[in-house]
């Protein structure tokens, strides 16, 4: 589901390039016995670490153009 997603806002950017949009997902399939609230807290951060790669990527390129000119 989440890639779908992430798919769907690739395309949407191709098309609509001057107003890009951007998310980041968690997801988590809850444990057995696994109160509702760790479930929640275990995709929160799964979203927060989606967060980190996509900034963490994102200045590495900035980096690579910077580094080009």
């Amino acid at each position: 589901m989440v890639e779908t997603i992430e798919n769907l806002v690739d395309l949407n950017n191709q098309f609509y390039s001057n107003a890009p949009i951007e998310v980041s997902i968690g997801a988590a399939t809850s444990r057995p016995g696994e109160r509702l609230e760790e479930l929640a807290r275990r995709a929160d951060a799964a979203m927060y670490e989606a967060k980190r790669e996509f900034y963490a990527a994102r200045e590495r390129q900035r980096r690579l153009s910077d580094a080009a000119a």
